[in-house]
């Protein structure tokens, strides 16, 4: 997974890449709401085009591309290729 660091008074601290955040959401969505997953399963890339809820997920084009790739029979597969795909 990607590190990245930043100052605070100082100190280098750890924070986590704004796209894991987007990621945590997604896939919280997915535990959530059955038909979001089975959307983000079938069709990753219409399932974080048409949000959740009113919600919408902002993604670069590299994450939509990432998410998009993702052919997974289950939430739990989806989540450790996507876990894979962003650490590469």
């Amino acid at each position: 997974m990607n590190t990245h660091f930043q100052r605070i008074e100082g100190s280098a601290i750890k924070s986590k890449p704004a796209n894991d955040t987007v990621y945590s959401r997604i896939i919280s969505a997915a535990v959530i709401n059955e038909r979001f997953c089975n959307l983000l399963l079938k069709d990753p890339e219409k399932a974080i085009t048409s949000g959740y809820s009113g919600e919408t997920f902002e993604l670069n084009m590299e994450d939509k591309q990432i998410l998009s790739s993702i052919r997974a029979s289950s939430l739990s597969d989806f989540a450790l290729k996507l876990v894979q795909a962003s650490s590469i």
